[in-house]
């Protein structure tokens, strides 16, 4: 299984300097694994927006059902179409990594 997690960079203010600092957030994850010989891709994504905070357990948990389910996400059309767009960019590179990995 290969599992590589979704960062985005976010711009805080230090306390200390009073200036603002980048830094990188998980906020989701992507998963692929080979099942009975067919790849298969799952993602999950937090709700920062909604104030939801990443937790990495439970981000594995459904990258890897939503990978089991009857949408199997072996191609890159099929799995551009139902992810979201956010994450279409980090998707693409995952594929070609994943294809190395696992010799699809």
């Amino acid at each position: 299984m290969i599992i590589q997690y979704i960062k985005r960079i976010k711009q805080e203010v230090s306390p200390k300097k009073k200036s603002k600092m980048k830094r990188t957030h998980k906020v989701g994850v992507l998963v692929a694994f080979n099942k009975d010989g067919k790849p298969r891709v799952g993602w999950s994504l937090t709700n920062v927006n909604n104030g939801d905070a990443f937790d990495k357990q439970e981000g594995i948990r459904l990258a890897t059902e939503r990978a089991i389910s009857p949408i199997v996400l072996h191609d890159e059309k099929a799995a551009l179409m139902y992810t979201p767009k956010s994450i279409q960019e980090d998707l693409k590179a995952f594929l070609e990594r994943s294809k190395k990995y696992l010799k699809y």
